[in-house]
């Protein structure tokens, strides 16, 4: 039932009236409900919870596979191939957690979307970025000892905020190269 009192004292002595006789009209009701509506207090919507973000697997195509943990090292593809970086958790194709991956401007309204940014040895002078609207991106590795860092940004490309900092996550790994002896028996094939 309608509560009078929450419109102040004219509206509801004229409310309260039409209640009591058992009559609010065709015209009292639609206003009725948009004081009801006007009158809540609203809160702005929380933003939404940021992603998390690891790095699920290091691939060489034509070569190993590295996971988080593994005291292996990644060994590469004999001829010069790409390295693929799976980060998660992944969802669905296109997506991390419940965020949608588009490229940086595409989002449109969406309040959880954004693109991935990971770096290969971000200290170095040559660090360049990868953007990604996917979560695998390609990057490439020679062998050595690598870090490998990535971000989740937003739309404008600036990092995504959690609790306690940006959404990131990096993971230090050795890479090899390929034995000699097993690219002399691929090239034969």
């Amino acid at each position: 039932m309608l509560d009078p009192s929450r419109f102040g004292a004219p509206i509801a002595a004229v409310m309260a009236r039409s209640l009591r006789a058992g009559r609010i009209g065709r015209l009292w009701m639609p206003w009725a409900l948009l004081l009801l509506a006007c009158s809540e207090d609203k809160k702005p919507a929380p933003p939404p919870e940021p992603p998390a973000l690891e790095i699920q697997q290091v691939r060489a195509i034509g070569g190993g596979t590295w996971s988080p943990g593994s005291d292996q090292p990644l060994e590469l593809g004999c001829a010069p191939s790409p390295v693929l970086v799976e980060l998660g958790p992944s969802s669905s194709k296109g997506q991390i957690g419940d965020w949608i991956l588009r490229p940086p401007g595409d989002c449109g309204g969406e309040a959880r979307c954004g693109f991935v940014s990971v770096t290969v040895d971000p200290s170095s002078e040559d660090a360049s970025p990868v953007d990604s609207a996917a979560s695998s991106v390609q990057i490439e590795l020679t062998a050595g000892t690598h870090v490998i860092f990535a971000e989740f940004r937003g739309n404008d490309g600036g990092g995504v905020a959690a609790e306690g900092g940006r959404v990131t996550c990096q993971e230090e790994l050795r890479v090899e190269a390929p034995r000699d002896s097993e690219c002399a028996d691929a090239g034969t094939d």
